[in-house]
């Protein structure tokens, strides 16, 4: 049974029971009498959580965090601090602890903040990394089954799809993770390696070529974090076990470069990271997984960072794109100041930095043939400001646009919600 990390009370309470004592140990001095030692911890701890609540003015990505939050964020900081506060006085064996009762409050204050964010669901999510395949595997695999088929003119307990036979009996039950690594052959951007979730449809002898989903992480982040924080490809499972194998072939691919970057998805000083997506990844998706090449069966789907690449990368690649979920994504490509904005990412280049606003892409084009997807929780102060711009902003452009309403804020709680909102509306969009 996988052990959650963000729901039940019983690791939260024996945590929590643990680092209080950690606190109060490493805190405690021969001369000072309990019930003080107690009053010391408790007053630096909360003084410490009550300075973070202000600097940050309650929000953290956009999202008013409760002060508890807070008060389990500072505690590494509070345990590190009363042990240095009273280092003349503090025994031995105090002193050789306070390395052992700085990770067990290290260990405490993560696992309290990850039942808020939700960056790991289970522990499971948290030690192992998500099971692959390699591409080359699969693909023997299609061959075979290739080569076993019966000949195009013979229907044998199979159906026709898209005007082409396609056998029911599949290779694999399930769908498979591979690891997939699109070169950068255009646009030379520096990235990490990806993946790709293939439906036993892609097995199957004779099969028509499927639709694709392009799913962009945010940053801080990686391609992973749609495999282990929202579990994305069970979704996929569920899909095509009702739909006699198929489903879109799901892939992730890397949009900044590094875990800690932010290339917004633009061209620019901190690498070519829209060429990589709109024309290396779509180049490798099409030939090395033989998908469709048909814009309409075509999505793009972001979190964060990665909602507002979904919707310029649409807009402005719809030959590429026709369908996009905005997950929590900000009005316009940012990095916090237009300043910044326009010297990180666009290097001085005010008419790319022009080129690339939502709001002047909806006003000055129409989208008729596009569908897209908005979804920001109601906790989520900035998506908020987006959405309630953007939204009918795209309805005025003749955009087939959706939407959902969730609690929530900028999280990996909400955005496992808003995924399951928005996948059987997707699936729909692209598959038909």
């Amino acid at each position: 049974m996988t052990l959650s990390l963000t729901s039940g009370w019983t690791i939260g309470v024996a945590i929590g029971l643990f680092a209080l004592a950690s606190l109060l140990v490493s805190g405690s001095v021969r001369r000072l009498a309990t019930w003080r030692r107690i009053g010391i911890t408790a007053a630096i701890w909360v003084a410490l959580a009550t300075l973070a609540d202000v600097f940050t003015a309650g929000e953290l990505y956009s999202t008013r965090l409760p002060w508890s939050v807070y008060l389990w964020m500072v505690m590494p900081i509070a345990t590190l601090l009363l042990p240095a506060l009273a280092w003349r006085h503090t025994t031995r064996w105090r002193r050789l602890s306070t390395p052992l009762l700085l990770c067990l409050a290290v260990v405490a204050s993560g696992v309290h903040l990850d039942r808020w964010f939700g960056y790991y669901p289970t522990l499971d999510s948290l030690l192992n990394p998500p099971p692959t395949s390699s591409l080359m595997s699969a693909q023997r695999i299609r061959e075979a089954s290739l080569m076993a088929s019966p000949s195009s003119g013979t229907v044998s307990s199979g159906r026709v799809s898209s005007g082409r036979v396609s056998s029911i009996a599949t290779p694999t039950v399930s769908g498979q993770l591979v690891s997939f690594d699109p070169p950068a052959t255009v646009s030379g951007f520096p990235h990490r390696p990806g993946f790709a979730w293939l439906p036993p449809a892609w097995f199957q002898a004779n099969h028509a070529p499927l639709p694709v989903v392009i799913f962009l992480s945010g940053s801080p982040g990686a391609p992973d974090d749609w495999l282990r924080a929202i579990k994305t490809t069970d979704l996929g499972d569920a899909w095509q076990k009702t739909h006699h194998g198929e489903a879109p072939i799901l892939v992730f691919p890397d949009s900044n470069g590094s875990r800690l970057n932010d290339t917004e998805c633009v061209d620019g000083p901190q690498g070519r990271a829209e060429t990589y997506l709109t024309s290396d990844v779509v180049a490798a998706v099409t030939t090395q997984l033989s998908s469709s090449t048909n814009p309409a069966q075509w999505a793009v789907v972001g979190l964060s960072e990665g909602g507002t690449c979904a919707l310029h990368l649409t807009l402005r690649h719809s030959d590429v794109f026709r369908t996009f979920v905005d997950l929590s994504g900000d009005a316009m490509p940012t990095l916090g100041t237009s300043t910044a904005t326009l010297t990180h990412l666009y290097g001085g280049d005010v008419a790319a930095m022009a080129a690339h606003d939502p709001a002047a892409l909806l006003a000055n084009h129409r989208y008729p043939d596009v569908h897209g997807w908005f979804e920001t929780g109601t906790g989520d102060t900035r998506g908020q400001q987006a959405l309630a711009q953007l939204l009918p902003q795209a309805v005025a452009s003749g955009m087939d646009v959706g939407t959902a309403t969730r609690d929530g804020g900028h999280t990996f709680a909400f955005w496992r919600g808003a995924t399951n909102d928005m996948f059987t509306w997707l699936m729909q969009k692209i598959s038909r």
